[in-house]
C-alpha cells in the first residue's frame, strides 16, 4: 500500500477536483476554465517572466495573447470554417456523383445505387442538422450556444471571473503547488514533486 501511496494521494486529488466540479459546477466552472488556461499558457507566461523577470508583466502579456488568441478564432476562422461547410454542402451532390463513378469505372458497379444510396436525402440530412446546429451569422451561433447555459449575468461575470482566476493561478502556480505538497504525508513529497 504504502508503494503506490503517491499514485493513490494523486488520483485522490484529481477525484476530489473532478467531483468538486460536478457537484458545484456553476460556481466551479470559472475556476476549472481558469485553471486549464493558465495550465495550457504557462509555458508562454515563464518564457515571458525569464525575458521580463516580473511576474505581473509577463502575467498580464499572457492573458493579452489569449485574448488576441480567442478574438481572432471568433471574428476570422470561425466565419471561415462557416463558409467552407457550406461550400462542402453545396458540392455534396457532385462529389457523390463522382464516387459513384469511380466506382463503376474501377469496379464495375454502382455500389451507392446497390446501397440505395439516395444523394439528396442524404444531403437533406446534413443541411437538417447544419441548421439544427445555428444560423450563419456568428452572433445568432454564439446567441443560441449562450442562451441554453448562461444568463447574461452569469456571462458578464465568467467573462470577468476566468481571467482573473487565471491572472492568480499563472503568478502564485509556484505557491499553489507547494500548499498542495505541504497538504501531502511527508513520505511522498519528494516523489509528488517529481
Amino acid at each position: 500500500m504504502k508503494r503506490y501511496l503517491t499514485e493513490i494521494f494523486f488520483l485522490f486529488s484529481i477525484l476530489i477536483m473532478v467531483l468538486g466540479l460536478f457537484i458545484m459546477k456553476s460556481v466551479m466552472m470559472p475556476f476549472f476554465i481558469g485553471s486549464a488556461i493558465a495550465y495550457i499558457s504557462y509555458p508562454v507566461f515563464k518564457r515571458l517572466e525569464a525575458v521580463l523577470r516580473n511576474k505581473v508583466v509577463s502575467a498580464v502579456l499572457t492573458l493579452s495573447v489569449i485574448g488576441v488568441l480567442i478574438t481572432a478564432v471568433i471574428l476570422i476562422v470561425l466565419p471561415t470554417i462557416i463558409v467552407e461547410i457550406e461550400s462542402f454542402f453545396n458540392y455534396l451532390p457532385r462529389l457523390t456523383n463522382k464516387i459513384d463513378v469511380f466506382l463503376y469505372k474501377h469496379l464495375g458497379e454502382h455500389f451507392l445505387h446497390k446501397l440505395n444510396f439516395n444523394v439528396t436525402t442524404f444531403e437533406k440530412v446534413i443541411k437538417t442538422i447544419y441548421l439544427q446546429i445555428g444560423q450563419l451569422p456568428v452572433g445568432d451561433i454564439f446567441q443560441r450556444l449562450f442562451s441554453g447555459f448562461f444568463s447574461v449575468f452569469g456571462i458578464v461575470i465568467n467573462t470577468i471571473l476566468v481571467p482573473l482566476i487565471t491572472y492568480y493561478f499563472l503568478v502564485n502556480a509556484s505557491k499553489m503547488k507547494e500548499l498542495y505538497l505541504q497538504i501531502a504525508p511527508q513520505e511522498i513529497r519528494h516523489e509528488l514533486r517529481d
